[in-house]
C-alpha cells in the first residue's frame, strides 16, 4: 500500500514555499467567511502571485482574478477546493501562478467560483 498523498505533496510544498517569499495581503468576507491571504512578488515578466486560502467549502471550482487599476482582469490560476474543503482550523489551501500585470498595476485580487460567486476580495 503506498501512500496516496505522495505526489501532490512536492506541489503544495513549492505554492507554500512561494507564498512564504512574498508581500503579503489578506482579507475575509463577512458575508462569505472566506479568509484569503496574497503573497506578491515582482518578476520580469509581472508578478507573482500565491494564495492562502480558508474558511471554504466544498467542493466547487474556483479562481483567483488579479484586477488592475484600469480594471482589466487577469487570471492567475485556477483550483478545485476538495470536497471536505478548508476549515477555520489551520486548514488552508496554497496556489500559486502569475499575472502580466506590474506590482504597481494591481488594484485587487478577487477569489471567484467558476460559476461567478465573489467569495472574497483583496485590496493590495
Amino acid at each position: 500500500g503506498g501512500d496516496g498523498g505522495a505526489p501532490d505533496r512536492p506541489r503544495a510544498g513549492a505554492a507554500r514555499q512561494l507564498y512564504e517569499q512574498g508581500e503579503k495581503f489578506g482579507a475575509r468576507d463577512a458575508r462569505t467567511q472566506a479568509r484569503a491571504t496574497v503573497s506578491l512578488e515582482p518578476v520580469p515578466w509581472g508578478t507573482r502571485v500565491s494564495l492562502k486560502l480558508g474558511r471554504v467549502a466544498g467542493p466547487q471550482r474556483c479562481e483567483l482574478v488579479a484586477v488592475g487599476r484600469d480594471g482589466e482582469r487577469q487570471t492567475v490560476t485556477t483550483w478545485a477546493v476538495p470536497d471536505a474543503g478548508y476549515g477555520g482550523t489551520g486548514g488552508a489551501g496554497y496556489y500559486s501562478g502569475g499575472a502580466a500585470f506590474s506590482r504597481g498595476e494591481i488594484a485587487r485580487f478577487e477569489v471567484v467560483t467558476l460559476d461567478g460567486r465573489r467569495l472574497v476580495t483583496i485590496k493590495v
